[in-house]
């Protein structure tokens, strides 16, 4: 019997990326809730587990970079095109992102905002909103001032996008000492300080991809993975392990047949519109209930933002991969490099 690889699963067009990118969205959601209610994120589940060493959200960040970081080095290998590849990314990240941006400056800061509407326009700060804030808004929430904390990271996936483009066009994205020695590089603290340690994340997706036909995928090897993690939250030397390990792990659970989650976006690919529309929806509960407790804030935002999640997907998102031309597929129909 032949071994399982990543390059099996892959050849077989089915995975569950979907699943995880969604589980992903739903875990920020869940991590945000503490902060959001709290001001604090000293009391969230897994910072308190992990004596401060990892949070749900930034785990949940971490698997994102992870997926991206393998199906976007694909996404390239499989277009060998320049302006393929960029108008693939920005039509998957823009349409969406503008979308929520111009909703918030332009309809939930004049309603929310504490201060006059001409004083709102006037000190409006236009292109710095990616900063998260909006003049007056959501002041008096335990979390002050932020309106959507969740993009942030939006700067830092484009900067990987164009490594990969970079690399891609170099003809270095295939070559497996070069994506070694990237990967390496990602974690100097150098690299660590420009990219908020998420490019380690990014590169080693990437580095997964380039060793595609060796890295097999084995139950053992997985439990062996989450062992190796556990000891090192142990003995808090998390950083080095922890790349690696959740890459794997994640992967072992993208590509195992035995996990029948393969069709789970049949209906619709929701993670990203749960991330960029979560957190001012959670700022929105709080501002009207104040006293709201984390577990009562994510039952309630998750459903919401759900709701919008789908119109997001139905009228925008959909509408925009379509103008692609022809949506490049990272497994089975649902599954779209992302």
């Amino acid at each position: 019997m032949l071994k399982r690889t990543v390059d099996t699963g892959l050849s077989e067009r089915k995975n569950n990326f979907d699943f995880l990118r969604f589980l992903a969205a739903t875990l920020v959601i869940f991590s945000h809730s503490w902060p959001l209610t709290q001001g604090t994120n000293s009391h969230e589940p897994l910072e308190v587990l992990t004596g401060k060493q990892l949070d749900f959200g930034a785990l949940a960040v971490y698997i994102f970079f992870i997926i991206s970081g393998f199906l976007i080095a694909m996404s390239f290998d499989r277009t060998q095109s320049l302006g393929r590849f960029a108008k693939a990314r920005f039509l998957r990240i823009a349409p969406a992102l503008v979308m929520v941006v111009v909703f918030l400056a332009a309809i939930v800061g004049p309603i929310d905002t504490t201060l006059t509407q001409s004083a709102y326009w006037s000190s409006f700060p236009f292109l710095g909103f990616v900063a998260d804030h909006l003049p007056g808004v959501f002041v008096h929430n335990p979390y002050s001032g932020a309106v959507d904390g969740s993009l942030w990271t939006i700067k830092f996936e484009v900067l990987c996008y164009a490594l990969v483009a970079l690399m891609g066009v170099l003809k270095l994205l295939t070559n497996r000492w070069v994506l070694a020695v990237f990967l390496l590089c990602s974690m100097t603290p150098w690299a660590g300080e420009y990219s908020a340690g998420l490019l380690p994340y990014f590169a080693v997706g990437m580095f997964f991809y380039g060793f595609r036909r060796v890295v097999p995928i084995r139950g053992t090897f997985a439990i062996a993975a989450a062992l190796v993690l556990v000891a090192a939250f142990v003995t808090h030397h998390v950083g080095l392990v922890l790349p690696f390990s959740l890459a794997y792990l994640v992967l072992w659970f993208a590509f195992t047949p035995s996990i029948p989650l393969q069709n789970f976006a049949r209906y619709g690919d929701w993670s990203y519109g749960l991330y960029i529309w979560a957190f001012p929806v959670q700022q929105q509960w709080m501002q009207a209930f104040p006293e709201l407790s984390p577990i009562t804030l994510f039952l309630l935002s998750l459903p919401t933002t759900w709701v919008l999640s789908v119109l997001s997907w139905n009228l925008i998102e959909k509408r925009a991969l379509a103008l692609k031309g022809k949506i490049l597929l990272s497994g089975g129909h649902s599954s779209r490099v992302a």
